[in-house]
């Protein structure tokens, strides 16, 4: 394998564990969003940056599988 597939598969294996810790991220929202101290203005506060959060999670996820499709490219 060259070094340059085994760094689109290290990126790729990055991106997986972005993914679930986004989604991990939007269990908790989604337990915090049912709780009461969700309908306060911090509490809505608070969601919105864990929504702001999971967002920069799946674009980071997105960029690093773009990366290493790239890569792939690059060898072919």
């Amino acid at each position: 394998m060259s070094q340059l597939e085994r760094l689109a598969t290290s990126l790729l294996k990055i991106a997986e564990q972005i993914d679930n810790s986004s989604a991990k991220l939007n269990q908790q929202m989604l337990k915090w969003k049912l709780s009461k101290e969700a309908n306060t203005p911090a509490g809505h506060a608070k969601v919105i940056k864990m929504q702001e959060n999971s967002n920069l999670l799946i674009k980071a996820s997105l960029h690093l599988r773009h990366a290493a499709n790239e890569l792939k490219q690059i060898k072919e």
